[in-house]
């Protein structure tokens, strides 16, 4: 089966699937492979335009996104993210008892959520929440954070639950 063909059928039965389950509202489908030369994005559903919540799910992708970058040599887990983010996007980004820790996080603190950054994933909802009209970009919510939130510990120094797994959408 060619590629337009394939892609063609596997778009036609996630969209029939989704319009058939009364339980979905709106599915999202992502296939990706290089070796096939296949790439496909879909989204079915709901018309209405609606935030999609990312939140923990975004640090699975995420991490098999950068680990793909790192199988091609193109990145090293102990790379500092200043190397890869706009100087004015990271700056005063991890102020810790005053003290700027920003050049010192590595891809790994990210990763294993040892950064030490806040989470933003809850306020932001809630601002979300109150206000359906409330938007932000990748950017705006670095800098959101940075004017609202504070650090926990210095990079690698401790374990949060969540991190900002947001930083990484900007870096990819």
């Amino acid at each position: 089966m060619k590629n337009d063909q394939l892609h063609d059928s596997i778009e036609k039965s996630f969209r029939k699937q989704v319009q058939n389950d009364k339980k979905l509202k709106s599915g999202f489908l992502l296939v990706h492979s290089e070796q096939n030369g296949l790439h496909l994005h879909v989204a079915e559903g709901m018309k209405l335009k609606q935030p999609a919540y990312m939140a923990s799910v975004g640090k699975l992708f995420t991490s098999v996104l950068i680990s793909m970058l790192y199988e091609k040599g193109l990145l090293s887990f102990e790379d500092r993210i200043t190397s890869y983010l706009d100087r004015s996007l990271v700056e005063d980004l991890h102020l810790f008892k005053g003290k700027d820790y920003t050049n010192d996080i590595q891809i790994k603190h990210l990763l294993n959520q040892t950064s030490g950054l806040p989470d933003n994933f809850r306020p932001l909802l809630e601002k979300v929440l109150s206000d359906p009209q409330f938007s932000l970009s990748t950017e705006e919510a670095i800098h959101w954070s940075k004017d609202h939130r504070k650090p926990h510990f210095p990079p690698g120094e401790g374990l949060t639950i969540r991190t900002q797994t947001i930083i990484f959408l900007v870096l990819l």
